[in-house]
């Protein structure tokens, strides 16, 4: 998870985060990513 300056925040740009020395596909998610009930973490059951 990172914060993007706000003039680079557009959907239609590929993102790549550095993890470790390694690289990774990311994505903006313009929706916040809680969860209050932990359900997306636990997965469904």
């Amino acid at each position: 998870m990172t914060y993007l300056p706000v003039e680079l925040i557009d959907s239609a740009v590929d993102l790549e985060v550095e993890i470790l020395g390694e690289f990774y596909k990311a994505k903006i998610v313009a929706q916040p990513l809680y969860d209050p009930s932990g359900v997306k973490m636990r997965g469904s059951q």
